[in-house]
């Protein structure tokens, strides 16, 4: 799966937004570099990035309470659909785990 990252055109694909939308690597720098300044200056940079964090911990919040109350709605009528939607609210959950976590760490 590749993403269009092509911005010549002015335009990026919808991989791409929903991409950006949902997930917030791009948003730091990498810490895994020798030269100590490289390293206090990232860290620096990752600081003033946290300030996003709870913005994506919002969105993964709703997503997993979509999941789960579809999940709820569909339990009577249609198991495997439900079961779809359980097994996405429970990967939804650790993703917004993970956001909290390391909202919390770059304190």
């Amino acid at each position: 799966m590749r993403l269009n990252t092509n911005s010549s055109q002015g335009t990026q694909g919808l991989l791409y937004v929903v991409y950006r939308y949902l997930f917030w690597g791009w948003l730091f720098k990498d810490l895994r570099v020798n030269d100590p300044w490289q390293r206090a200056a990232a860290r620096a940079y990752n600081l003033k990035q946290k300030i996003y964090l709870p913005i994506y911990l919002r969105r993964w919040a709703g997503l997993s309470c979509f999941h789960f109350v579809a999940g709820c709605l569909l339990e009577p009528s249609a198991l495997l659909l439900a079961a779809i939607f359980f097994c996405s609210f429970a990967m939804s959950t650790c993703v917004l785990t993970t956001a909290a976590v390391s909202w919390v760490m770059l304190r």
